[in-house]
């Protein structure tokens, strides 16, 4: 059986996403950001991968937030993949206090916070 090191392929999952984890990656651009009192946000382009949009928008928020300072905002987003359809998605996206402990590797991690993603297609 072949490996994917005797194909010359990494194993490492930074270089080909699709090949380990077998998902197809797709490509989003910021068309336009509002935050919640309708004003624009200051934030457009770059390049965000993900299986589905709304994992995209959640990059998204992350960086626009960020930078803003909200945490409710309306993301536009358009698909660049090749060979796609260009679609353009909409999503309100907030972030929300809701504190969740998890462990891993034996310790307990906590997080303050939860990203909602609603799709106001």
């Amino acid at each position: 059986m072949k490996t994917l090191e005797s194909v010359g392929v990494c194993s490492c999952n930074f270089f080909y996403p699709s090949i380990i984890n077998n998902t197809m990656s797709r490509s989003f651009t910021i068309e336009s950001i509002t935050n919640s009192a309708g004003g624009k946000v200051n934030y457009t382009g770059g390049r965000f991968l993900g299986a589905r949009p709304s994992d995209a928008v959640r990059k998204m928020f992350s960086k626009a937030s960020a930078s803003s300072g909200d945490r409710s905002l309306v993301i536009t987003l358009r698909e660049t993949t090749s060979a796609s359809a260009h679609k353009t998605f909409k999503y309100r996206v907030t972030k929300v206090a809701e504190k969740k402990t998890v462990e891993r590797d034996g310790v307990e991690v906590t997080f303050n916070f939860a990203t909602k993603v609603k799709s106001m297609n």
